[in-house]
């Protein structure tokens, strides 16, 4: 593993820890705890932004793992995405999520692509950047395309990330 990527976990594990302070301090008992409309007017504004940033600095961090082995491999898994993710949110009563996808082998053309975009930001962020995303696998871009978190990454959580991998690229 880079320090990339080992920058990348830190960051994952620093928003799952503030994740489960945050559920386990709005969460009335053992039940899942869920990311909808009824929980933000339950929880103060201030927690329920909390809340997002943390979710989006896990996924972060697992995207950019990920993406680094994919280029690696030259294949992505999403099914591996999402045990990640899970092992993220372990302990913060959130659903997990179901992964079911065969690995989605890269095409020449878009793997070289994805090399060249590291080559240009070892930190593998511009991949968050909304001109740089299609060159994410499909399923990651069919994920960011539903959650809808991204833009929370790049105004909040790229910016941390970027400071503190300026003295590893």
């Amino acid at each position: 593993m880079s320090l990339i990527a080992v920058l990348a976990v830190s960051l994952a594990k620093e928003a799952g820890d503030g994740l489960r302070t945050l559920t386990a301090k709005h969460s009335s008992s053992n039940a899942m705890f869920a990311l909808d409309e009824e929980s933000m007017r339950r929880m103060p504004q201030e927690d329920w932004k909390e809340m997002v940033k943390c979710l989006a600095g896990i996924i972060f961090g697992v995207t950019v793992v990920s993406l680094e082995r994919t280029i690696v491999n030259r294949r992505f898994d999403f099914t591996d995405w999402s045990e990640r993710y899970n092992l993220a949110i372990s302990g913060t009563q959130l659903a997990g999520l179901r992964a079911e996808e065969k690995p989605e082998i890269l095409p020449d053309d878009k793997w070289r692509e994805m090399i060249s975009l590291v080559q240009q930001d070892r930190t593998f962020a511009i991949f968050f950047e909304e001109s740089h995303r299609n060159l994410m696998p499909q399923a990651l871009n069919r994920f960011f395309g539903e959650v809808r978190i991204a833009s929370t990454i790049r105004a909040d959580i790229s910016p941390i990330y970027k400071e503190r991998a300026k003295m590893l690229v």
